[in-house]
Parts: structure tokens; C-alpha cells; sequence
């Protein structure tokens, strides 16, 4: 456990153990002795269960935090993912969950080479795994992971040094959603992994065919290999069903003709035990037995669809959005479940989704789509899977430049500066955020500024720059101190870099005034020039809990990537409609009042889609041309967090470029994608 702060800063090593009986658990423990005169003060912590790996890559990778107390004799409860706590808390046996991951790569016996998974999101230590030879081509690994794991981001190492940067292309990820115990994916050599089953669901409605499937598996039964060999019937309504056992998405199966309103019982018997639906959180009693349920009502309604503007070229984005007329004479009301809209005569899905809450989408159509009108079809889904469709027509028109200057969004040459550090253009304002927010420290204020930037215009454009990145620009706290393993040497630090906001309403005065700002700009687009800012959304500063307390999720709760505070910073609830909204607002305000030409999105796999769609619609309401390139940590060629092509981002960062280029310089072309490259 590394601590800081009151005296306990470095590494404490737990070097006794306790056992539990009432948890049936072992405690390990540590005595620390500390300093009457840090009663009072806050501790902060990380824990880790191998020491072999970073302070990121262990146990538990967030940083808690506990305040000493009077108590001559202090005792504190500490469990992953939690806080400390002073009464021993009940410990809750998790089930366990694995991804099974078949990896088929020719020639890598022959060459003596074993393959090796390497994962940094399974919510256990970062280790490398040594895949089995499962004959032939085909090897197999099984990796843990936590309740919290939502995605498994990895790697396979194919240098028989153990070197983890020798890989198969570049990062990869299997979405691991949390209602399921066990994924098994497949993945060829140079490819990308494939989810090999179906995700364990009990049933499926077909409303189309008024037909009902029944699904059953044993994930532990799957793990072990003895699935295959159990006897399995669905139950529905009194009535038993034998499921025929299909291995092609290792479950058992059975398909029920006919679909009647109202509610449906059903249950499982496998191996002559019943048991009811895991997936399915509504059960009760049906002849005095546990059943399973769900409701089926056929629903009657009419969708229409419209386009915010009738045309756009591909340097344009469009706004679809849908509406749904029901009938009244409907016993329920409908719900849309979920939506999506057929862009693929334009470029795009053939199912592109729509959030349902939103009920529109930004559109976009490829360089190579051919002119003219495009009917995109539409596809609405209620909450008993009854399907309703419309059309929407939409224009793709030439695209006619204005002058030499102007050039599409995807040739910009893009400046990146971390403002502040660029160029003082105007001292006056270098203490604007406080005396001690400026100086030589390299955690302080250097002076850049906006008028720094607009002095330095006609530089940037002799370098054939068309686009300056800057960092984020709003109003951001004073200074926080920072104690960390990772900054002992910058105890205190101000928030230059413009990512710890505490007023997204106002810009940051050290960088400038409102004047400077729109002076910035306007200079920039007389050059020809456009202007990205960078964007949080997922966050606000150190110390702002108070300023936006209506905002935040819960500092105790983590849900993986989007419901959990990274590093300690205030987290958003973005999947609230109206901190959805207030965000939203907040962004769009700058590209529509001051002529902001694109966005740089940080921190994307932190934020829900909805949110990202919402922010998408509304600045392309504003301006059709505007653009957002998000940062999704681990983004490349291999993979984009589905982030690209449903209406959210129009580009992200490569993540993977520096070690694709990396590998390359090294000697290593072709081993990338296949082993036969070392051959080739």
C-alpha cells in the first residue's frame, strides 16, 4: 500500500494475517504507528497485491483516502474498491468471471514461440499470461476478471522474449458487459477478436414472427466442459419443452411458436433441478413454484423522421430525428427500446443506432458517396420488441471550396499547444488566478496566453499550420496541492494546463480576456486559419464537490469507465438528462458565441454515448461543418470504442500509431500481423 499525506508517505508492506471465520475470509494486516498531531488529517492511499507491477497495474487502481482519528488505538477495514472503513464490513463472495480468448496463429509452434495475453482493464494485476496449445494453429487462453470489468483491453505478445510491445497489430478489446460471467471470443492472427457465443440471455422475442426463443447455459458448466453433456427443457406456462443442446453458441435452445398479451411463465430444469431465468429479474409464483416472466403486448403506433437540413456535402454533418405516434387504443404505453437509421448508401451502418432518449443522430456521408438523393431507412423498437419503420431523404450535394484558404476538415495540419506554455503575449494578466499560481515551478503558470497565440499567428502559418489545438480555456481553480508518488517534487500546483475547471461559463483569465479571445480567433480566420479547443466533459476540478454538487455521481460508487471519479477529480453524472443537458450547453455556448471551429473531446470512454451524442446534435444544429475529435484512450486502427460512425465523434486520437511506428523502425513489419512474416 503506498500513503501520503500526515506523516505516511511511502510504501507500507502487509506483513500479518487474520482470519475471519464469520466472512470466511483471511485479513491481512498492518500496524502503523502515527504522530498525535496528525489526528484530524485526511490520508490518502493506492493498493496493489503485486508489487512487481506500477501502482496503476495492481489491485485496486483508484486512490482512496481515510481521516485519522482520536482513537489511541485506530482500526480500519479496507476492501478493494472502497474506501477505509472503521467497522468490518461483510464481504461478499463474488462470482467469478473469465474471458476465454481462442488466438489461432499459423507457424508459432514451429517457431518455438508462445503467444502471451497481456491485459490493463480486467480489474486484476497487468500481468503476461502464457497462452495453452490447444493443436494445430490454435492456442487458448482463460483470463479472471471483476465484477467491475466492463471491457477487456489486451495485447498479444509474440516475441519469445516476453517482450509485450512484439505484438499481434496493435491493442485490442472485448466489451465484457456485466450481467455476463464468461466471454469466449475468437481471434485470427492480424485480425480483430470476434465474440465466439452469443452473450447468455433466457429468452428473445420475436414480435415479428410471433415467436418466442428460449436460450439456457451454464457459464461454470461452459468453463469446465461439461455443458455439452447436460440434459436441459424450458418450462413454459406448466408445460415442459426438451432444448436441444447447439454448439455452435454453446447453449441450449428451444423456438415457441405464438405470442398472446399479457405475461408469459417460464423456468428452467437442468439436470432435474428448476431453476429460474439469472437474466431476468422478474420472477414469481405460478402454481405455487418460482417462475420466470415477461409481458408481450402488441402495440400500434407510427413513426415519422426529418433532416435538419434537406442537404450536405461530405464535409458536413446532418441532423436526423425521429418522432412516435401511438394509438390510443393501446393497453400500454410504448417505450422506445431502441432505435437505428440504414446510412449505408451514404458510407456508413446498415444499422447505425440512435440513443432513445435523444431521438436523433448526426449523420455524415463518405468522400465516395455518389451525388444525389438517398432514402435512409429508419427502425424503431418498443419494449416488447414490436418494430415500426419510416424513411428520410436527404441530398448529397458537391463540395464547392470558397477560396485557396479553405480545405476540408480531414487536411487540417494541426498545431497542438499547451497554451500557456506557447508564447506571453500579454503579462498583465500572469498572475490573474494568483500570486502564487505563477513563477519558475514547473507546476505553476509560465504566461501563455491568448494574445500570445495571436501574436505568433503569422509563425504558425509559415510552418503550413491550418489548425491550432489549444488546451481547455474555461475558468479553472486557483491552485491544489499535489502529494502523490507521481509529483513529490511539485508540492503545489496550479491548473495551467486548463483540465481541473471550476467555471464553465468563464474563460480562465490567466490565458485572457473575452476581447483576446475573439481577437484570436478573428485572426486566425483571416489567415485561413481555424481553431480547436479541447474539452472536459467528464470532470470537474480538485475541490469543486460544493460548485457542482447537483452534478456528481456518488465518490464511493465505481462502475468501470463512465461511473467512477478518475484520480480523485469530481465526476459528471452524465447519464442525468439534466447535468446531460447543463453540460451540453456549457460546450456549445463557445463554438456558437465565439466562432470555436472544432473540438479536441478528452477523456470519451469516460462520458456515456448519449452524452457524446447529445453534444454531436447540438453543435451541428449550431454549424454543420463543425467537427469533434475525441481522445479514447487506447483508440487505433484495431479498435475505437464505438465511438465512430453512431454520431459521436468524427475522428479519435490513433493511440496505436507510436508503437505500430515504433515496431516498425525496430525491424518488426511484418510479424505485426501474421508469423509468417519473419519468413517473408
Amino acid at each position: 500500500m503506498w500513503m501520503w499525506n500526515a506523516g505516511l508517505n511511502g510504501s507500507y508492506v502487509f506483513d500479518e494475517t487474520e482470519y475471519d471465520a464469520a466472512n470466511n475470509v483471511t485479513w491481512f494486516k498492518k500496524t502503523i504507528t502515527v504522530a498525535g498531531s496528525n489526528v484530524g488529517k485526511t490520508v490518502g492511499l493506492k493498493a496493489r497485491y503485486d508489487i512487481t507491477q506500477g501502482w496503476d497495474g495492481g489491485s485496486d487502481t483508484a486512490d482512496r483516502s481515510f481521516t485519522i482519528s482520536g482513537d489511541e488505538n485506530e482500526v480500519l477495514y479496507y476492501v478493494d474498491g472502497s474506501d477505509p472503513v472503521h467497522e468490518k464490513p461483510v464481504i461478499k463472495q463474488t462470482e467469478k468471471r473469465y474471458l476465454v480468448l481462442d488466438y489461432e496463429n499459423p507457424g508459432l509452434k514451429e517457431k518455438d514461440i508462445t503467444p502471451q495475453f497481456y491485459t490493463w482493464t480486467s480489474g486484476y494485476a497487468s500481468v503476461l499470461t502464457n497462452f495453452t496449445y490447444a493443436g494445430g494453429d490454435k492456442w487458448t487462453v482463460t483470463i479472471p476478471a471483476k465484477p467491475s470489468c466492463t471491457k477487456v483491453d489486451f495485447c498479444i505478445a509474440l516475441d519469445s522474449t516476453g517482450d509485450p510491445w512484439i505484438k499481434d497489430g496493435g491493442d485490442h478489446s472485448v466489451t465484457f458487459p456485466s450481467d455476463q460471467k464468461v466471454i469466449y471470443a475468437s481471434m485470427k492472427a492480424g485480425s480483430e477478436p470476434e465474440i465466439a457465443m452469443p452473450y447468455n440471455v433466457g429468452y428473445e422475442v420475436d414480435a415479428e414472427k410471433q415467436q418466442v426463443s428460449y436460450y439456457y447455459r451454464d457459464d461454470a458448466a461452459f468453463v469446465d466442459g461439461t455443458l455439452k453433456n447436460m440434459t436441459v427443457a424450458v418450462d413454459v406456462n406448466g408445460t415442459e419443452y426438451p432444448m436441444t443442446y447447439n454448439d455452435a453458441t454453446k447453449r441450449f435452445e428451444y423456438v415457441k411458436s405464438g405470442l398472446t398479451d399479457g405475461k408469459t411463465h417460464y423456468r428452467y430444469k437442468a439436470n432435474g433441478a428448476y431453476v429460474v431465468d439469472a437474466f431476468n429479474s422478474n420472477s414469481e409464483k405460478y402454481n405455487n413454484e418460482d417462475y420466470s416472466y415477461f409481458e408481450y403486448y402488441k402495440l400500434n403506433a407510427t413513426v415519422t423522421a426529418e433532416v435538419m437540413n434537406k442537404s450536405f456535402n461530405y464535409n458536413e454533418n446532418d441532423v436526423v430525428k425521429f418522432k412516435v405516434e401511438q394509438d390510443s387504443s393501446d393497453a400500454k404505453t410504448l417505450e422506445v427500446a431502441s432505435a437505428s437509421i440504414d446510412v449505408s448508401s451514404i458510407g456508413g451502418s446498415n444499422a447505425m443506432p440512435i440513443e432513445p432518449e435523444l431521438q436523433a443522430v448526426t449523420i455524415s456521408a463518405t468522400t465516395d458517396t455518389t451525388l444525389g438523393i438517398k432514402t435512409l431507412p429508419i427502425t424503431v423498437t418498443d419494449q416488447y420488441g414490436n418494430k415500426f419503420s419510416t424513411t428520410v431523404d436527404v441530398e448529397i450535394t458537391d463540395r464547392v471550396k470558397e477560396n485557396k484558404k479553405d480545405f476540408d476538415w480531414d487536411e487540417a495540419v494541426v498545431y497542438f499547444m499547451m497554451t500557456d506554455r506557447f508564447f506571453d503575449g500579454n503579462k498583465s494578466n500572469n498572475t490573474a488566478s494568483g500570486a502564487d499560481t505563477y513563477g519558475k515551478n514547473p507546476g505553476l503558470y509560465h504566461g501563455g496566453d491568448f494574445a500570445g497565440v495571436t501574436a505568433k499567428l503569422d509563425y504558425l502559418q509559415d510552418l503550413g499550420v491550418n489548425t491550432i489545438w489549444i488546451t481547455p480555456i474555461v475558468e479553472n481553480i486557483k491552485g491544489v496541492d499535489v502529494t502523490d508518488e507521481g509529483s513529490k517534487d511539485v508540492p503545489y500546483n496550479a491548473a495551467y494546463h486548463g483540465y481541473w475547471a471550476s467555471d464553465f461559463t468563464k474563460l480562465n483569465p490567466t490565458l485572457g480576456t473575452t476581447k483576446e479571445f475573439e481577437t484570436m480567433i478573428s485572426e486566425a480566420h483571416k489567415r485561413g486559419m481555424r481553431i480547436m479547443v479541447d474539452i472536459v466533459v467528464n470532470h470537474a476540478g480538485y475541490g469543486t464537490e460544493s460548485t457542482f454538487a447537483d452534478m456528481l455521481r456518488d465518490k464511493s460508487v465505481s462502475e468501470g469507465d463512465i461511473k467512477s471519479w478518475q484520480s480523485g477529480l469530481p465526476d459528471f453524472a452524465t447519464e442525468n438528462a439534466d447535468v446531460r443537458a447543463k453540460l451540453v450547453e456549457w460546450q456549445t455556448s463557445w463554438m456558437k458565441d465565439y466562432g470555436v471551429d472544432y473540438f479536441r473531446v478528452d477523456t470519451v470512454k469516460h462520458v456515456d454515448s448519449t452524452t457524446w451524442a447529445a453534444l454531436k446534435n447540438s453543435t451541428t444544429k449550431v454549424n454543420s461543418s463543425f467537427k469533434m475529435i475525441g481522445e479514447y484512450f487506447g483508440a487505433g486502427y484495431a479498435s475505437n470504442g464505438s465511438s465512430l460512425g453512431t454520431g459521436q465523434m468524427d475522428a479519435d486520437l490513433d493511440f496505436d500509431f507510436n508503437d505500430q511506428a515504433t515496431s516498425f523502425v525496430s525491424g518488426n513489419i511484418c510479424l505485426l500481423y501474421t508469423s509468417d512474416a519473419a519468413d517473408d
